[in-house]
């Protein structure tokens, strides 16, 4: 079987691995920066758990492009599937981390311009949280669209469904 469509699985795939790159380095990462303690019981790993998942399946893509393995391909569909399947409760875990931090930030702010400076910094910290959650959100959002879109491109194409050409009873038959 050949692959017709290898362009857009290498873009696809590269555009997966960028998204996991992205996810990481949004959660997890900048909050090792800041300094400050993961909240373990909403943002957990989730960004490096989830990244680490994009990056694979976009692998699985680009090995299945470049060296035009319709196995690699196969897999490809399978974990893009998978991946779409991931990314909603990252979505909803990101938008309610950064929900969390946003309201924290503005109840510091509530108290007035004269607070110790610890507070400030706390602040910082927070709206900086706050905003690579949001990030991460987007993100999802975004490898949902590409996890989807690799999907369907690959089932289109023939990495799981035979065409025409590939199978002699591709019909339908009707049932009187």
């Amino acid at each position: 079987m050949k692959i017709r469509f290898v362009k857009q699985l290498v873009a696809l795939a590269s555009l997966q691995i960028a998204f996991g790159i992205l996810a990481i380095y949004f959660n997890d990462v900048n909050r090792w920066l800041i300094g400050r303690p993961v909240n373990q019981t909403v943002t957990s790993g989730k960004g490096l758990w989830i990244g680490f998942a994009f990056i694979v399946t976009g692998l699985f893509g680009l090995f299945g492009g470049i060296r035009k393995n319709i196995s690699s391909v196969i897999a490809f569909n399978i974990l893009s599937i998978i991946t779409a399947s991931l990314t909603v409760p990252l979505l909803i875990i990101s938008a309610m981390a950064a929900h969390k931090e946003f309201v924290s930030y503005y109840r510091l702010f509530s108290r007035g311009p004269s607070y110790p400076p610890a507070d400030e910094e706390l602040a910082q910290s927070q709206k900086t949280v706050a905003i690579m959650d949001t990030l991460v959100a987007v993100v999802a959002a975004l490898e949902t669209i590409v996890a989807i879109c690799s999907s369907v491109i690959c089932c289109i194409n023939g990495a799981c469904c035979p065409s025409d050409s590939d199978s002699n009873s591709n019909e339908m038959r009707s049932i009187s």
